[in-house]
């Protein structure tokens, strides 16, 4: 349920589970645009507040990452109180209509203290009363073979009747061990890995970009689309929240080298919809053209952080690596730290990879966890 782009089926098939797919649930047109593309004759059963449990043959397994905004610092943690959140009963009267033997759900770390407690302690009785023995732990993809610090608390309900003896805790050391990237080296145990040789070879499947054809002022964009916005009376915060952005429209407004931008293609068009403007910058802002990237040879790691990516800047047709600044991680990359084939989510803008992704459970610790239910089966 709440399938998003498919990390549970991927981590599934990369298990040693066996199973079968019979369906998922999801509403999102991007999301189900990638699942539909991979998993083929999947049946949606769309909207998890509508199925009915007559409409679904018998299973075995429920898996989902129910919506974790609600619960999140991100979201705010309005919890129950924001109808994402009450989407966790929808899980349950399903578990209750069908008795799946088996339900793995995957959540954010602030479920744990969200109220006080007092909400994830709602979730654990109403499983229990289910009939399901219920345990959790918080496990951090940086130990199951990924270099992402990403926390989340993972739930798994075992009908009673079923003598599947339980899985956690799991151990840190029992996972895979990412490299750690140390200053001058790539460290890996047992042995070293010289930098230059591992980003080479990291790197060669990005050896281009896209960039705009043509030259433009961050400063007369700025002012074109003040224009536009004045006529039209949508605040910054509005446009925000029609794109589905937080303090991100306040910087296509702002004359600041520093911190003022010019929409990317998509952000573009969407602000041609609603602020209506003309066609004057139209070709400038959204033609964009392939280039090759040349790296120069002295790459070096100044962040040793997990999931900080190499930092750098243009200069005469070279990367430079360098300590004050950072590049965005490509799509691409978001999708390895996420356990997913390249190029998963091709066909979607970059805005919408960089969501689908950022919902998407990490398939990683989906296999590790798949393992572990197989052999205590």
């Amino acid at each position: 349920m709440f399938s998003g782009i498919g990390g549970f089926e991927v981590g599934l098939q990369n298990s040693n589970l066996e199973h079968e797919l019979i369906g998922y649930s999801e509403i999102d047109k991007y999301a189900i645009q990638i699942f539909e593309g991979h998993f083929e004759g999947a049946k949606n059963y769309g909207d998890a507040t509508n199925i009915q449990g007559d409409e679904l043959p018998d299973f075995d397994l429920l898996v989902g990452g129910f919506p974790c905004q609600a619960f999140s610092v991100a979201g705010r943690q309005r919890g129950f109180d924001d109808t994402r959140g009450t989407l966790f009963f929808d899980i349950a009267r399903i578990c209750s209509e069908k008795r799946p033997r088996y339900l793995v759900l995957e959540n954010v770390k602030g479920l744990l203290s969200h109220d006080n407690g007092k909400t994830f302690q709602t979730i654990l009785r109403v499983l229990t009363d289910l009939g399901y023995r219920v345990e959790w732990q918080v496990l951090n993809s940086k130990d199951w073979g990924v270099p992402q610090n990403r926390e989340r608390i993972f739930i798994i309900g075992y009908l009673r009747g079923f003598s599947t003896q339980k899985i956690f805790p799991i151990t840190s050391s029992e996972g895979e061990p990412v490299a750690t990237v140390t200053h001058g080296a790539v460290s890996s145990k047992p042995k070293l890995i010289e930098v230059t040789s591992e980003v080479d070879h990291l790197l060669k499947e990005f050896r281009t970009f896209y960039a705009r054809k043509y030259e433009v002022s961050q400063e007369e964009i700025c002012d074109y689309l003040k224009k536009w916005r004045n006529k039209s009376g949508w605040s910054t915060k509005k446009i925000d929240e029609y794109f589905g952005y937080a303090h991100t429209a306040g910087h296509w407004f702002r004359k600041d080298n520093n911190s003022g931008s010019i929409p990317n293609p998509d952000d573009w068009w969407g602000l041609k919809k609603i602020l209506k403007f003309d066609d004057t910058y139209d070709k400038q802002v959204t033609t964009l053209e392939e280039r090759e990237l040349t790296y120069e040879q002295s790459l070096r790691v100044y962040d040793t952080s997990l999931s900080k990516t190499l930092t750098s800047t243009e200069e005469g047709g070279l990367y430079r690596v360098s300590p004050t600044k950072i590049r965005r991680l490509t799509p691409t990359e978001c999708e390895k730290l996420q356990g997913f084939e390249y190029n998963w989510t091709y066909g979607l803008s970059d805005i919408q990879r960089y969501k689908t992704l950022g919902n998407a459970v990490t398939t990683n610790v989906v296999t590790m966890i798949m393992n572990k239910l197989a052999e205590r089966r």
